[in-house]
Formats: C-alpha cells, structure tokens, sequence
C-alpha cells in the first residue's frame, strides 16, 4: 500500500534542509524547551507557531501535507486540553506550535541522519533499535489496520453505524496479527544472535 513517509521532503536543497544536524537540532528544539517553561504569554507560542510556518515555506513543505500531520495529533490536542490546565488556550498554543516545530525537524531530516545523530550523543543501542523499528513497523501497522477496515466493510460494516463490538473486534484483529508479526521479527533477530550481541 501506499504511505506518506515523515521524511518525504528531507531530501530537498533548501536552507533550512542543509543545516548541519547539530545546528538544526537545538535550533528547532529550542522553541519546545521554552514551551515547557511555565509562562503563561500567548505572545511566545503564537510567534513560535508563525515562524515554524514560515520555516516550512522557505523549505518548501506543502502546508496540505503539514496540515493532515498536524491533524493526526489533533485527538492528542483534545486530550491533553480535557486534562483541565490552567489555561487551555496557552496550553493548545504551546502544544501545537512545539507539536509544529518538531515535525518541522522530522520532515528536512532524514531518518538515516536523525540515527546518526542518536549515535553520536551516545544514545544507546537498543532505544536506538526500537526507534528504528517503529519507524519501519508503523506503516506495517497502518497496512493492518486499513485491511481490517476493509475487510469489516466487505462484510457489511458501516461507518455510520459502527459500535463498539466493531472496534474491538477490529482492535483485536490487529492486535493478533501484530504479535503475529512481531513474533516472527524476533525469531529472525535471535538467529542472527541480534540478543546475544546485546547482552
């Protein structure tokens, strides 16, 4: 099936794409450090939010593909608003401009060099492996998932109708075929004595 990788656009030639990994870093993860502080201004998000824009003009970045990304964390938003914060409208500003910027981050760096980087500030290996999967294991997991739409719609299902006896029984039908998967990918990694390697 076709997917839309994070990384799609880190390969162009614009400014902020061939910054060095070191400057590129702190610079973008500046702006979620602030976020994290208790300030509660909605000038600093709000400007952090239009430069990451801009950032993604000058990188040449499709704001439609900016946008159905930022909509993919959007239930997060919701979620983390119903936590009842002190001050919702701050609280969304920050989250969606940090959300912003470290997307901004993902989408003019490639992956490779993102590993490469994690392996040079001495993050160890295994997270380093986990992360790795779950890059290549998440478009996996997004196959499954549309099989088990589909299959539940070619036996009738509806999305209008939907209840919850067919979301979970769609959820455990992916549930199965993950641990399925995930069951076969570490049998191949302990006959290649990937464990043993790390232990």
């Amino acid at each position: 099936m076709k997917h839309s990788p994070v990384d799609r656009f880190a390969y162009k030639k614009s400014l902020i794409h061939l910054l060095p990994l070191e400057v590129k870093g702190p610079l973008f993860f500046i702006p979620i450090l602030i976020n994290s502080l208790p300030l509660n201004s909605y000038f600093l998000p709000s400007f952090f939010i239009i430069v990451a824009l801009i950032l993604f003009k000058i990188s040449d970045i499709p704001l439609k593909f900016v946008l159905k990304r930022v909509l993919m964390a959007f239930p997060f938003l919701i979620l983390v608003i119903f936590m009842n914060p002190p001050d919702k409208a701050i609280f969304f500003l920050k989250i969606l401009s940090s959300i912003l910027f470290f997307l901004l981050f993902l989408t003019t760096t490639p992956f490779l060099s993102i590993m490469k980087g994690m392996e040079k500030l001495g993050v160890p290996e295994v997270f380093r492996l986990l992360t790795a999967f779950g890059y290549r294991y998440f478009f996996l997991l997004t196959d499954e998932t549309e099989r088990s739409i589909r299959a539940w719609r070619m036996r009738g299902g509806e999305l209008k109708k939907i209840r919850f006896g067919s979301i979970s029984g769609i959820l455990f039908s992916i549930f199965a075929r993950s641990m399925k998967r995930a069951e076969r990918i570490g049998t191949v990694m302990k006959m290649k004595g990937l464990y043993e390697e790390n232990n």
